[in-house]
């Protein structure tokens, strides 16, 4: 199995040899968000960005997530290190990558002083990736490929794996958390929808709640999403409806 390698850095292989690993997508987002709300950079000698930005304290906790007004711009309107001035080459730029299990369409989320056990309060960013995977990073530590994440949960259950495209283009060759998760800091939880099949041929839509500090399923969960629609289109058999697949 050949490993993949982009400029914003490359996968990690996981332990289950039918799954192929991919490059992660969206990083430089990610870093940028942390650098937009409230970080700063500095330029060096050589002319890289000095890799200790100071930590944000803004919550990023949905996409186009906006603290202030809920609009859903995406934009942090109190910014005060970021300008047209310094945002060049010289003093803004990439400072590495995290490592993850598959392809990245959901956005980075975003939390500071999130208690993680056994390692105290930690700045965490959370990455959901088409292979069914949420990965909670230390989001202080980018140095380079950072590999090591506080907590990784598989949202598969056993014997399952992520779906096949379904003949879509846009999210290929697999599906397992495309849209962006939740979180709600109240409840200690991070909300994902994701999607899975069995050996048989089986999909399943499940919404799970990970606990923000260890990743462990909370409130009984996963749960199962099932819909139906009466008519006779793509799924339907007979007069029965068309179900969620």
């Amino acid at each position: 199995m050949r490993r993949k390698q982009i400029e914003m850095g490359e996968s990690m292989p996981r332990n289950n040899p039918s799954n192929c690993p991919f490059p992660i997508l969206g990083l430089f987002l990610a870093l940028w968000l942390l650098e937009g709300c409230g970080g700063s950079t500095a330029s060096s000698s050589g002319g890289s960005p000095n890799p200790t930005p100071t930590p944000s304290s803004i919550d990023v906790a949905t996409y186009h997530y906006d603290n202030m007004d809920n609009m859903r711009t995406g934009q942090n309107t109190h910014e005060t290190v970021l300008t047209t001035a310094n945002m060049n080459p010289v003093k803004f730029g990439k400072l590495g990558a995290f490592i993850v299990d598959g392809k990245v369409d959901a956005e980075p989320l975003y939390l500071s002083n999130v208690s993680i056990p056994g390692q105290g309060m930690r700045n965490v960013l959370y990455i959901a990736t088409e292979h069914g995977s949420v990965f909670a990073f230390d989001a202080d530590s980018i140095s380079g490929n950072t590999t090591t994440p506080l907590w990784m949960d598989s949202t598969q259950l056993p014997g399952e794996s992520p779906s096949d495209d379904r003949g879509c283009g846009q999210v290929t060759p697999e599906i397992g958390i495309t849209s962006t998760p939740v979180i709600d800091r109240g409840r200690s939880a991070i909300y994902v929808v994701a999607v899975s099949k069995d050996a048989s041929g089986n999909y399943f839509h499940r919404i799970h709640a990970l606990d923000l500090s260890t990743g462990k399923e909370l409130f009984g969960g996963p749960t199962t999403i099932t819909a139906s629609y009466p008519g006779n289109g793509a799924g339907s058999s007979g007069s029965a409806p068309a179900g969620l697949d």
